[in-house]
């Protein structure tokens, strides 16, 4: 959010839900960001690539 203006990132942690399987089957932590349009990829890439830095799994669901 600090680098890019009006980017607001959120997240929604999840105990699992083991009927829907596979990566949504144990606990989680489901990111994203929201705002202008032609921001959002760049911020999501920062927000994904720092997650990666910290050694966390990252699983793009669309």
């Amino acid at each position: 959010e600090s680098e890019f203006e009006g980017i607001k990132v959120f997240s929604l942690p999840s105990v699992g839900d083991p009927i829907r399987g596979g990566v949504f089957a144990k606990r989680h932590i489901e990111l994203g960001v929201k705002g202008d349009a032609d921001i959002v990829p760049m911020a999501l890439e920062k927000l994904k690539s720092g997650t990666s830095d910290l050694g966390f799994e990252v699983f793009i669901h669309q």
